[in-house]
């Protein structure tokens, strides 16, 4: 099965996310990168993360693509929205349902690892992000290493 995620899913979670974070209310600036002009190094930072969580998966991933992105090429191109693939085969069987959840997830995982990501450049504690996103990695990777019977431990994405 291939998962297409989204950047604007993973950019709207990572300002939902980050602003619900109370210490934001307390008189802790919000991180530099997660300002409307850093727009274009955060998404530099979701393709990061994205390739380091596929690269995490690894063997269940087969192959990934970061905006069109191949071997020894860099593209430049973080304008709009844009798709990034992730072929996980044993997730072929998945019902249609689980697999929307799945890429949600994925989504949700990616905008905890850049919240922490930014949150750690700027000296601001993010160690329950940090926890959310280590938790949520072990449901993903539970959910794709399942048997082909279709039987999947379904445990609920703890965001």
């Amino acid at each position: 099965m291939t998962f297409s995620l989204s950047s604007r899913a993973i950019i709207n979670s990572i300002h939902a996310l980050s602003a619900a974070d109370t210490r934001l209310e307390c008189d802790t600036p919000a991180p530099r990168l997660l300002s409307p002009d850093s727009t274009p190094m955060l998404k530099i930072l979701i393709k990061n993360e994205f390739s380091s969580l596929a690269a995490s998966l690894f063997p269940l991933v087969t192959d990934c693509n970061v905006d069109n992105e191949t071997a020894g090429s860099d593209s430049a191109d973080n304008s709009g929205d844009w798709l990034m693939t992730m072929d996980v085969p044993s997730a072929d069987t998945m019902p249609p349902g689980m697999a929307g959840a799945t890429r949600r997830g994925m989504e949700t995982l990616l905008a905890l690892r850049c919240i922490v990501a930014a949150y750690t450049l700027d000296g601001i504690d993010a160690t329950s992000f940090s926890e959310k996103a280590t938790s949520m990695i072990r449901t993903l990777r539970s959910a794709l290493d399942q048997p082909s019977a279709g039987c999947y431990n379904i445990t609920p994405w703890a965001v």
